[in-house]
């Protein structure tokens, strides 16, 4: 099971509305006022200013380097299908429909990773693979990109959360049989050339954090929670840090979760390589927080406002968070790694994603 859940809301089909500057910083999908408006893909600069739609959609993903987007789109049929947009241009390249859950982008701009999803004829899900695009350095003139399969869907269980090498060489994802417990999961590292050339990292975990101290991942098992008078199970998390060779796998995190809540969760590691940031999560419960490498210490920086943690700055001093995730009112915000200095950068806006030089 992945701790990030993705937000998802039905959008129109996706219509570029013009060029914006050649590259950004920041993309986002406005917040409706009504389920009958269609979202817009936005773009922006560090601290949400000079915004600017680039299309109507749903679950933006800027590229590393700011020139591109990616995102999601119902067609005419009401499917989901995913297209990338060009800043400099204005050019939409359609992925089509394989594309059934988040879009990552590598470190350099040149892939896209994505679950995708096979069923039988009466419409069952046999599974879920992992799909791969190679983006072209020009978009000027493409009609369509291809999802090819890195990971075939039928018979196997991607997890959504991938992460990709710092050098774009590799790939790290959660895999299991279809269909099989949501703790099942083992995390694995591979070539891109080469899917079957995989190495076992750590068992039960997912939501892989690739960065130079290694790959944070979250491992999960299942607990026996007594509420009221009944005992019920729950997913209990910690974090390990793991090397990309599968040596050196260690727990980082030590939290006792109580009632309902899983646990801590990794979304980025600090420049410093000294912590990580991310969140406490559990049913109706996401809270932004840092964790200590040396310590395991979790330092919870805000509580009960459904925050999810999206990125941390360059410098390291600021985390953008995404509040709100489970409706309206939905913003932007900056708080301090310290926990003090929150504002908000967009109102009625949510799906945060930035480059890695966003310093915001």
């Amino acid at each position: 099971m992945n701790p990030k859940a993705l937000a998802a809301l039905l959008a129109g089909t996706a219509v570029v509305v013009g060029p914006a500057a050649a590259t950004a910083t920041m993309a986002y999908v406005t917040s409706p006022r009504s389920l009958s408006a269609k979202a817009q893909v936005m773009v922006a600069n560090d601290d949400g200013t000079n915004a600017r739609a680039v299309a109507t959609g749903i679950a933006a993903v800027i590229s590393p380097d700011g020139a591109r987007v990616a995102y999601q789109a119902s067609s005419a049929r009401a499917d989901f299908s995913s297209a990338v947009v060009d800043l400099a241009s204005g050019a939409s390249v359609s992925l089509g429909t394989a594309c059934t859950g988040p879009l990552t982008w590598s470190p350099d701009s040149r892939w896209i990773a994505c679950q995708t999803q096979s069923a039988n004829r009466r419409g069952i899900v046999t599974g879920n693979g992992l799909g791969l695009v190679s983006v072209p350095a020009s978009l000027v003139g493409v009609t369509s990109l291809t999802v090819s399969d890195y990971i075939a869907p039928r018979g196997n269980a991607v997890d959504i959360g991938v992460a990709f090498s710092p050098d774009s060489s590799r790939i790290a994802f959660t895999w299991a049989r279809y269909p099989g417990p949501m703790t099942a999961g083992t995390l694995f590292v591979a070539p891109l050339s080469n899917a079957a050339a995989r190495t076992r990292l750590l068992p039960r975990a997912s939501g892989p954090v690739w960065g130079a101290p290694g790959i944070a991942a979250t491992q999960s098992s299942l607990a026996r929670v007594k509420l009221g008078r009944s005992w019920t199970r729950v997913v209990h998390n910690q974090v390990w840090v793991v090397q990309p060779d599968g040596s050196g796998a260690r727990r980082i995190t030590r939290y006792r979760a109580r009632g309902l809540t899983a646990g801590p969760y990794a979304v980025a590691w600090a420049p410093s390589g000294a912590s990580l940031i991310g969140g406490i999560g559990g049913q109706d419960q996401s809270d932004v927080a840092t964790i200590n490498i040396a310590s395991g210490a979790v330092r919870v920086l805000r509580r009960g406002a459904l925050s999810s943690p999206v990125a941390v700055s360059a410098d390291g001093l600021r985390i953008l968070v995404a509040r709100g995730i489970d409706g309206p009112p939905q913003s932007i915000q900056v708080i301090g790694v310290t926990g003090v200095g929150t504002r908000t950068l967009v109102r009625r806006a949510m799906q945060p994603s930035v480059t890695a030089g966003w310093n915001g």
